[in-house]
């Protein structure tokens, strides 16, 4: 189910001008990351982004930090909020990248 919710947002980010990189599952930070997608837009930054397959009939509750979903079996599984998740990982990068000799 995943595949399909990550090949439709694939599906806009071909729309992007050429001059946007974009990488899939590209490891972010030193903590073995791999958000779905990451864009890098030289005009406008870099943007992470987590493909979720969740419909309003499996999110069973959110927070700032998790969301627990009913998964194929009926079973409650918490996960990661995916704009939490987006965000920590940019934020790591950027602590890497500020301590890279040759950016300094």
């Amino acid at each position: 189910m995943k595949l399909r919710a990550r090949r439709r947002v694939f599906d806009l980010l071909k729309r992007l001008p050429d001059h946007c990189l974009v990488y899939y599952e590209i490891l972010l930070g030193e903590r073995d990351h791999l958000p779905d997608f990451t864009v890098v837009d030289p005009d406008r930054g870099v943007v992470v982004i987590e493909a979720k397959d969740w419909g309003k009939e499996t999110i069973l509750s959110a927070s700032k930090k998790t969301f627990e979903i009913r998964s194929h079996g009926g079973h409650h599984q918490p996960r990661h909020n995916p704009e939490w998740q987006c965000q920590r990982y940019l934020r790591e990068a950027r602590e890497q990248l500020g301590t890279a000799p040759e950016l300094l």
